[in-house]
């Protein structure tokens, strides 16, 4: 226990008596509210949690709290700027709309029971794939929120865990070895 607590931060001086009265503390405390910390986004029974955000309501506080120190989600303008300034250009581009209604129904996967899945955008250079991806990243947050391929297995196992429930971008299939 003293373990976890200095890794999170706690500087606890050292001693057998500091230990006791630590151990006892714990042990004694009646704390008025409770808070459910979470290593993941997501879902987490009623409540989807982002790093900086929970929407909706529990019974208990849902902090997020993991050990990954970066993450891209972001909220920048209000949903009618975005409606005016990204989402008016899925009329008539039937990619932009799957892109989009992809970021949306990466959400509800979990909700419906369903597996993840993919897409992957096909076509030559600079016919639009990369604004695609763009588009539908600004679900979740700004030009950071997209991610690159090149990056070791350890290193996607990783950031597909940060987006756990959530839309991930990758963008660049090409930069990935076939194998």
């Amino acid at each position: 226990m003293r373990g976890e607590l200095a890794r999170l931060g706690l500087d606890i001086a050292p001693g057998m008596r500091t230990r006791q009265r630590l151990a006892e503390y714990i042990t004694k405390a009646r704390p008025e509210k409770r808070a459910r910390c979470v290593t993941r986004t997501g879902w987490h029974q009623r409540v989807f949690v982002l790093p900086e955000r929970t929407i909706g309501e529990s019974p208990e506080h849902v902090i997020y709290q993991a050990d990954v120190s970066r993450h891209s989600y972001a909220q920048a303008g209000t949903l009618a700027e975005w409606q005016e300034h990204v989402a008016r250009y899925w009329f008539g581009n039937s990619r932009l709309l799957l892109a989009v209604s992809a970021a949306f129904a990466s959400m509800l996967v979990h909700v419906a029971g369903q597996e993840s899945g993919g897409l992957n955008f096909v076509g030559g250079s600079s016919r639009g794939k990369t604004a695609t991806l763009r588009t539908a990243a600004s679900v979740f947050g700004g030009p950071d929120y997209l991610c690159r391929w090149r990056s070791t297995a350890n290193g996607l196992e990783a950031l597909a865990a940060t987006h756990n429930d959530t839309l991930l971008v990758l963008d660049e299939l090409a930069q990935v070895d076939q194998r």
